[in-house]
């Protein structure tokens, strides 16, 4: 697990990398044709672009079906009927088992200093 975690980081990273070097790439060559203030608007724009078609493929491509909640989640009485499905959850999905204690963990605790 940590091996992934690694992994996952260490891709994350060059890719995050390889986003910047792209961006002051567009950039400089813009900076050639139009101000600097402009050059940065179009090279925003142009990664924001990017990343949306990207987003928008990936999601037409790999995303079969959306995964709700579960409902005992939504409408948890007590603390034992979350735990149970979390754990239920964390045997198919790992991930979004942690999301979900997560954002649960997050509620509580605005809750906790609302009151």
């Amino acid at each position: 697990m940590i091996a992934r975690v690694t992994l996952v980081a260490v891709a994350v990273s060059l890719a995050g990398t390889g986003v910047a070097f792209c961006g002051v790439a567009i950039y400089l060559s813009l900076c050639l044709i139009v101000s600097a203030p402009a050059a940065a608007a179009f090279t925003a724009l142009i990664l924001f672009l990017l990343a949306a078609a990207s987003a928008t493929i990936y999601l037409a491509l790999f995303a079969t079906h959306s995964i709700a909640p579960p409902a005992a989640i939504q409408t948890a009485p007590s603390q034992d009927t979350v735990v149970t499905v979390l754990a239920q959850l964390a045997k198919e999905h790992p991930l979004l088992a942690v999301g979900y204690a997560a954002a649960l963990g997050m509620t509580e605790a605005m809750n906790r200093k609302a009151r």
